[in-house]
């Protein structure tokens, strides 16, 4: 569909292209029925049939529309014309940042102050050593760093407010700060922008967003935890560049500049314009700490110390020091052989003699703890993990060597919050072997409703509780890995049976699990599980919707049951939802206090105590089947079983109507005996697909499996609850 100017989008008429990307292109447009002028950000018809750019702008739109801020650019409408799926936005006539930035560096010439009434002081060489050729040195007036420090605290205290609201932009960068007509400077494109109670779009290994302006963290590929201070570091990579016209790290590729981020000290602001004032520079340096830990605590904090520059105030950001820069450089060379790097050697001798063994240590530690973070972004694991172990044997509680030590075992640090305040918080570790829960561990208590706890977890699948004092409880499952990195693990403690559909109790005792015929369910063996609470059906499209509704966003993509992505087709309510991945399935089951059911769960669910090979016996009998059109909805969720049926515990649509996803990874049962079956640790099994019943006999051992991140056409789910009293010792 070509979008000339004069061609029409629904209720659009396009005027102008003005700007396009790798996935969208953006018009300058008039919604004729309001006459109100718009920017309309537009996906090709090329991605109608791709999930993840659809779902990326969807996400766009939910982040940017959940936010109401004078310097956060305003969402009007999310939608599809046809194939095409679109943004309507607040039209913005200003130059981006970017554009200044490009403007400004025409109007001066290196060494060339554009106010001559100041004089440059002599370059501070902190960092220096990192720009490889000599730095092109810019003097910019006192005039210009007021108006940009004022700019950037209005950007500050607009990801502050995105922050407060769950939303990460993790694209900041100049060309996405516009100047509105009248000079107000606004936030845009929250095309990668993670909200936080969903999982993010992209998966390790991935890279999106500029590289020049990605946080240490992100450079890692998500391999260590990536939060709000993501954006306080390109926060402050973006003002480095406007202060001084030049970006901090360099390299004629994208891998160079991760690895300098990574692995490099940023130089200093005065390196390049060397009338920025000390303080301005130390602001700077603090939001680009390479540990998140050591920047600003928040965007706000950061507008704070830049506001008080601006009234000419001590600035709460200090300077490394003497000791901490030689130490750097110490780390970096081991030899100097000029006269100035014999200097500087015996400068950092004489600060060494001066500092304490403490100091000492210390400052060891942090250069085997970067040293490991660079070995951790380039996948090598074990030499990371040693690198780690001994900056701890030197520094116990060095928080980012320990983080560091985690990640490269497939650990991760975890911030769990539950909805009701003095909840406690314990999880308890899943045995596949054993298809069983051991080792309860209490994380604390919750002062607070929506408050945080931290608990470092090794790898590993967990189920994590939140239990009010009154003794109600909600659950969900937690996979800890690389590939699946837990960010905050929210839970919520219900006041009943949550989504309005009965569950059914599955008493503790000893389930037959597996078929001997089927090579990827052999062998068939026992397990012993506990009591646990099974939704008498597949969840609906009606309990979805509450899910999508109490979160504020849209369905993350348009799909059967919600034809504009926002309001469901009342005729579909009571139909199964499907087209779910396993992330969503199990956000979605969290909201409700529920979890995932295992493998084993499920299959004793179908099969009962007495282990039929089938819901309602052992024979096969395709009218107990609930069949799913090729070409069609599926039948409503409780088409088939129930009480009184023959189905094991009165249960309906254990085999047939939608598949269902397990929390389940797709491994060999113990004792497998080998044969022709692939097996994938990276997918999780689903269960209960059913093509065709007039010749497709799956029993209730049957396994299917998708990669996590997977949006299935086809699949759903139903939830489960544990019994906690007298589930765990």
């Amino acid at each position: 569909m070509a979008l000339e100017p004069g061609s029409r989008l629904g209720d659009y008429r396009i005027v102008a292209k003005i700007g396009y990307g790798g996935q969208a292109d953006v018009y300058e447009a008039v919604q004729d029925s309001i006459h109100r002028r718009v920017a309309l950000k537009v996906l090709p018809e090329r991605f109608a049939g791709s999930a993840e750019p659809i779902a990326r702008l969807y996400r766009e739109a939910e982040a940017g529309g959940r936010l109401s801020h004078p310097n956060i650019v305003q969402v009007h409408e999310v939608g599809a014309h046809g194939a095409v799926h679109f943004i309507a936005m607040e039209y913005l006539a200003g130059p981006s940042l970017e554009r200044l930035i490009a403007d400004t560096r025409k109007k001066t010439s290196s060494e060339t102050p554009t106010s001559p009434a100041v004089a440059p002081p002599p370059p501070e060489p902190a960092g220096t050593e990192e720009l490889g050729a000599a730095p092109v040195r810019r003097v910019l007036d006192r005039a210009y760093v007021e108006r940009i420090v004022r700019l950037m605290i209005d950007v500050l205290r607009a990801l502050d407010h995105a922050h407060r609201n769950g939303v990460i932009h993790r694209d900041v960068k100049p060309n996405n700060l516009i100047l509105d007509a009248e000079g107000r400077v606004k936030v845009t494109d929250f095309g990668l922008a993670r909200l936080a109670e969903s999982p993010g779009l992209t998966q390790p290994g991935q890279i999106f967003g500029t590289p020049w302006y990605m946080s240490p963290e992100r450079a890692m590929q998500g391999r260590i935890p990536v939060d709000h201070r993501t954006d306080v570091y390109s926060a402050g990579v973006t003002l480095f560049e406007l202060l001084t016209l030049e970006r901090p790290f360099r390299g004629d590729d994208t891998s160079t500049v991760l690895r300098a981020i990574i692995h490099k000290e940023p130089p200093s602001p005065r390196a390049f314009n060397p009338s920025l004032p000390r303080d301005l520079s130390t602001v700077v340096l603090k939001a680009m700490e390479k540990d998140p830990a050591r920047r600003y605590r928040t965007a706000g904090a950061f507008a704070d110390d830049l506001r008080r520059f601006l009234d000419y105030e001590d600035v709460e950001a200090r300077p490394v020091g003497l000791v901490g820069r030689l130490a750097r450089r110490v780390a970096k060379h081991k030899a100097l052989a000029t006269a100035g790097g014999a200097l500087v050697v015996a400068l950092a001798a004489a600060a060494a003699v001066a500092a304490s063994s403490a100091a000492r240590r210390r400052n060891e530690a942090d250069s085997r703890a970067l040293r490991a973070v660079v070995l951790l972004a380039e996948q090598d694991f074990d030499a990371a993990r040693l690198e780690a172990e001994s900056a701890l044997r030197l520094v116990p509680s060095h928080a980012l060597a320990a983080s560091v030590s985690r990640a490269a075992a497939g650990g991760r640090d975890a911030r769990f919050t539950a909805d009701e305040a003095g909840a406690r918080i314990t999880v308890a570790r899943y045995v596949p072997s054993r298809a069983a829960f051991r080792g309860e561990e209490v994380i604390g208590v919750v002062g607070a409703a929506g408050g945080e706890i931290v608990a470092a977890l090794d790898p590993g699948e967990y189920v994590a509780f939140a239990e009010s004092p009154d003794g109600r409880h909600g659950e969900r499952w937690l996979s800890v890995s690389r590939d699946m990195e837990p960010d905050v693990v929210r839970l919520t403690i219900p006041d009943g049976d949550e989504g309005g559909d009965r569950m059914v109790e599955v008493p503790a005792g000893a389930y037959t699990i597996g078929d001997d015929d089927d090579p990827a369910a052999s062998p068939s063996h026992r397990v012993t599980l506990g009591a646990f609470l099974v939704d008498d059906r597949e969840a609906t499209n009606e309990r979805f919707d509450r899910f999508v509704r109490a979160a504020g966003r849209p369905a993350r993509l348009p799909r059967e049951g919600w034809p504009d992505g926002r309001t469901l087709d009342p005729a579909a309510a009571r139909l199964p939802i499907r087209g779910l991945s396993w992330l969503e399935a199990n956000e979605f089951l969290a909201s409700e206090g529920k979890r995932l059911p295992t493998e084993a769960e499920w299959e004793a669910a179908a099969r009962g105590p007495a282990g039929n090979r089938f819901p309602w016996g052992n024979e096969w009998n395709p009218a107990r089947v609930a069949v799913v059109p090729k070409d069609g909805p599926p039948p409503p969720a409780g088409s088939r079983g129930g009480p009184g049926s023959g189905y094991a515990f009165g249960l309906f649509d254990m085999i047939g109507g939608v598949p269902e996803w397990t929390a389940s990874r797709f491994v060999a049962y113990p004792g497998w005996p080998g044969g022709p079956a692939v097996f994938s640790a990276s997918q999780r099994v689903h269960r209960g697909l059913v093509l065709d019943p007039a010749r497709d006999l799956w029993t209730s051992s049957r396994r299917h499996s998708h990669p996590p991140h997977f949006d299935s056409p086809g699949i759903g789910v139903r939830g489960v609850r544990s019994m906690r009293r007298g589930r765990h010792p």
